[in-house]
């Protein structure tokens, strides 16, 4: 399992993540749920990316790489980019698995938390049912742990694959902010780190958190 910073992402590494991500977000549950006039921009593509090995870098559109924070920082400038970190798994060429773990503050009540938020969690189809995520997800939160952060938060539809990774589902409301943009991402699930994070999730009510430049904030 390699760690990149965010920073370090090259063309090449860039292009391999955009294929993934174009690859593992276009199979059959992803698909179900695209409608309007998202279905139609996409769905004439999905066929095409899925038939393809991963090796051949076929993409979905730009509209749908863009929905994905880690194609948004890569496609700006090293030193403007967030200080993300990216940890991933080669096979034979490709990337076979990715998660990205930013810098994020958690703002519960009186008190603002200093955590991270787990974000293009993806696995190739070809190498689906053999733990890489997983194994990504625990590399993710090892670092997080070294970091110091006290909390990590991901918004998911499949709460089961986390909470056996020992995630918690919130019960409450969630509100995030990126930049200018403020949005709700739900369903949240949360994994304390220390005390802080563990009073936070033991609670019930609303969340605001704000994606931070970096982890030395």
């Amino acid at each position: 399992m390699e760690c990149l910073r965010a920073a370090d992402l090259d063309a090449a590494c860039a292009l391999q993540l955009a294929t993934l991500l174009s690859r593992a977000y276009t199979d059959e549950r992803h698909v179900a749920a695209f409608s309007g006039e998202r279905a139609e921009a996409w769905l004439p593509h999905v066929a095409r990316v899925q038939a393809a090995h991963p090796r051949d870098h076929e993409l979905m559109p730009q509209s749908f790489l863009d929905a994905f924070p880690t194609i948004r920082n890569a496609r700006r400038p090293g030193p403007g980019r967030r200080e993300g970190l990216h940890f991933v798994l080669r096979l034979e060429g490709y990337l076979a698995t990715h998660v990205s773990l930013w810098a994020q503050e958690f703002a519960f009540a009186d008190e603002r938390i200093r955590g991270g938020y787990i974000e293009d969690v993806a696995t190739d189809p070809l190498c689906l049912g053999r733990g890489f995520a997983s194994q990504a997800m625990l590399a993710a939160e090892t670092e997080a742990r070294a970091l110091g952060l006290d909390l990590l938060g991901l918004a998911t539809g499949i709460g089961a694959f986390y909470e056996r990774l020992g995630w918690r589902r919130w019960d409450g409301r969630h509100t995030m902010t990126i930049g200018e943009h403020t949005f709700p991402d739900e369903p949240l699930m949360l994994l304390p780190l220390r005390p802080a994070g563990e009073r936070l999730a033991a609670s019930a009510g609303v969340i605001e958190s704000k994606r931070l430049p970096g982890f030395r904030q």
